[in-house]
This record gives C-alpha cells, structure tokens and sequence, in this order.
C-alpha cells in the first residue's frame, strides 16, 4: 500500500525545488525576492501544520494512565489472573478505567494477555 502523501510532504518537497532554484542563481537575478519570499511562505505554512497537530506532548491524564498500566502490570505480575474489577478495587479506580487499560496493555504488549472462561475474562501474564 502506498504511503499518502500528506500536505507537509507537499511543503517539502516545494521547499527543496525552491530553495535548489535560489541557490542556482546569481545574486542579481530578478526572480530571487519572489524565490525567497516563497521560501518564507512554506517555512510559515509548516510551521502553522505542526501547531495544528499538536505540540507532541503528553496531556496530564495520558501521564497518569501511563504510570497507571505500569501499576496494572505490577499487580499482574503476582502470578494470578485477575478480573477488572479486581484490578480496579486493588488500586482505586473505576472498572470502566481498570477495563480500558488492561485492553490498552493486552494491545500494546505481549506479555499481558486476556483469557475468557466462560462469561468472565480475565487478564493475566503470559509465563
């Protein structure tokens, strides 16, 4: 599957044609204000898409839910197999959270996986 081509790739690949173009010409050529100015534009216009996407840092609650799997996965560690709500209940949170980290964990590693016996599953760590 190819990979799409997003507006940032677009910015720089204008930027690389315009900034080869500038660098070719001499210093009197009557082109050379629009190459720069043009140069000036694409650096604002990405500027502006990495604003757009977020400054790539993590909010408070993305924080707490990563210091949150490390605790699941400490009490997961003690050899059992646990229910959700008895993860919740052994650190203080609600089932709904304690459920939608362990699947967080089953997704995001190997070694934390989901068992279901009958109508009740069960999270536990692959030995």
């Amino acid at each position: 599957m190819e990979k799409r081509i997003t507006k940032r790739d677009n910015f720089e690949a204008l930027y690389a044609i315009v900034y080869d173009a500038l660098t070719s010409t001499d210093a009197d050529d009557p082109d050379r204000e629009l190459r720069e100015r043009l140069l000036g534009f694409i650096d604002h216009e990405v500027e502006l898409l990495s604003r757009k996407h977020g400054s790539g840092k993590l909010t408070a609650s993305q924080r707490e839910n990563i210091a949150l799997k490390q605790e699941i996965v400490r009490v997961l560690n003690s050899g059992e197999k646990f229910r959700s709500g008895d993860v919740a209940s052994e650190l203080g949170i609600t089932i709904q959270k304690s459920t939608a980290l362990l699947n967080q964990i089953v997704n995001e590693t190997e070694s934390v996986v989901k068992v279901k016996e009958g109508k009740v599953t069960y999270f536990a760590t692959v030995e």
